[in-house]
């Protein structure tokens, strides 16, 4: 089982890598060009005051945030398979 939280653990720190050097670039590109709201979703940000514009901000707070609690949360779910596999007998198992 350990050998199993090791692979999960592994698995887990590689996507939120990978999630994370995919993002900064989209978000870089964003800050230059923000995402305009056209329409009636655009006319209904300025009936209330707002701009019809979708800005991003490059806070290296704000990725890591999102990186620990995307860890936090495959964390969990990582635990569910240790926990089946330590209430298995693999040598009985084995026989059938």
């Amino acid at each position: 089982s350990s050998m199993l939280f090791a692979e999960t653990l592994f698995i887990m720190l590689m996507g939120t890598l990978i999630g994370m050097l995919l993002a900064i670039p989209l978000v870089w590109y964003f800050r230059g060009h923000p995402l305009m709201i056209r329409g009636a979703g655009g006319k209904a940000f300025e009936q209330w005051g707002f701009e019809p514009i979708l800005p991003t901000i490059m806070d290296p707070g704000i990725f890591m945030k999102q990186a620990a609690i995307v860890l936090a949360m495959a964390f969990l779910v990582g635990l569910y398979p240790v926990m089946k596999v330590r209430g298995i007998d693999a040598v009985r198992n084995m026989k059938k």
